[in-house]
């Protein structure tokens, strides 16, 4: 299993581009075979942040994501027009990334 989280903030007046792209992403996302998790979540307080939750069976699932149409069109769209991202990975019991 695959599991991480990417927290993104979206440049000055992208915002709306950016959810449309995400949600678009999202939706196709969550119809592969190998994806077991895909959420988009949007601070309640500021519309610019958002935080993506995925989950994939196998590192090859998310190698196959990253090959999809809908992947490429997210990093297309997204391209120029967020802020900051930070991604998080689990950690394991000894406190490395698991």
């Amino acid at each position: 299993m695959v599991d991480f989280a990417i927290l993104l903030t979206a440049a000055p007046g992208a915002q709306d581009e950016i959810a449309a792209a995400l949600l678009a992403n999202a939706r196709a996302s969550r119809m592969e075979p190998g994806a077991v998790r895909f959420d988009v979540l949007r601070s309640t307080t500021d519309p610019a942040v958002f935080l993506v939750i995925e989950s994939y069976a196998s590192d090859a699932a998310l190698e196959a994501h990253r090959q999809t149409s809908h992947y490429a069109a997210w990093k297309s769209a997204s391209e120029g027009r967020l802020a900051a991202t930070q991604r998080f990975a689990p950690e394991g019991p000894d406190g490395t990334p698991a």
